[in-house]
Formats: C-alpha cells, structure tokens, sequence
C-alpha cells in the first residue's frame, strides 16, 4: 500500500516555487473524481456523488486503520462508513467530503453533504432493502451525531480504542 500511495504521489506531484518551504500538502488520486490529502492522523476525500464513491470511501477507511495498525477497527468502520456515505450520495447533489481523524484512543469518521437535512430514520420490514443505516450506526458505534454546517450537514462517527 505504501508503495502504491507513493507511486501515485510521484507521479501528480508538482512543485510550486513560490519561496515558502515551510508548508507542505500531499495529494493522491484516489479514483477519476476523489482526491486523498493525508497529514499525521488526519485523512480527507472528496468524493463525486455517485454509487462508486461509497466502495472508494471503504477502502480509505480500511487503508487508513490498517496503516495505523488498528486493523481491529476496520471492519465496524467499513460497515459504518459505507452507509452514511451511500445515503449521502443518494440523497445529495454534489460531491461528498470523508474525513477519517486518529486520535490518542478515538477513530472519527465524518461524511458531509450538501443536503441540509438531517438523516431521519425510514422504516424497514423484514423484506427491506433500505431503512437500517441509524439503527446500524447506533448499535455498532461508541458515539455519532449530525452537525448541521452553513451548505449541508456532516454525519459522524466515533470508535473508541486501547493503544
């Protein structure tokens, strides 16, 4: 993996010579349409709005924890991340921004969209294909919430962990 994400960074990395040394952003291409900017515990993507985005969003996860050797947490993570992306690219109109933070002991993932409501919870039967992501999220995840942002919302995520 390390490997690939370097070998992608060589290949669309461009120097800018504007006489400042003292800042520097990494970006990867993740997909035709998703960039990745990664600094320290912090990833971030943007990604089109459209049904691929939400198995590129999984794979930044898994990457992301398993990098930082918190494999433990991929598969909650990946679960949980790929329902609130898939709402937010059914329900949005334009791209949609993942944010995956490591903490001391905490793992954050946030997904914002341009919709400004907030997720509500559609009833499901047993034959249902659609309706669980909230009962989902709040079953498996050590906290979540919806901020709402001046464009949209951001729906999140938290998974507690032991170093």
């Amino acid at each position: 993996m390390a490997r690939r994400v370097c070998d992608g960074v060589l290949d669309q990395l461009e120097r800018v010579d504007d006489g400042h040394d003292d800042i520097g952003l990494l970006a990867v291409n993740l997909t035709r349409r998703g960039t990745l900017a990664s600094a320290h515990g912090f990833t971030s993507v943007e990604l089109a709005a459209e049904r691929a985005s939400a198995a590129a969003a999984r794979r930044v996860v898994a990457d992301g924890l398993s990098l930082r050797g918190l494999d433990s947490l991929v598969d909650v993570a990946v679960l949980l991340v790929s329902e609130i992306v898939t709402n937010a690219v059914r329900h949005s109109r334009g791209p949609v921004r993942l944010q995956l933070a490591v903490h001391a002991d905490t793992v954050r993932v946030a997904v914002s969209d341009d919709l400004p409501e907030p997720p509500r919870p559609e009833p499901a039967d047993d034959s249902a294909e659609r309706g669980r992501g909230l009962m989902i999220m709040g079953a498996l995840a050590d906290r979540w919430g919806v901020e709402m942002l001046p464009r949209g919302k951001r729906v999140w995520f938290e998974l507690d962990f032991e170093d």
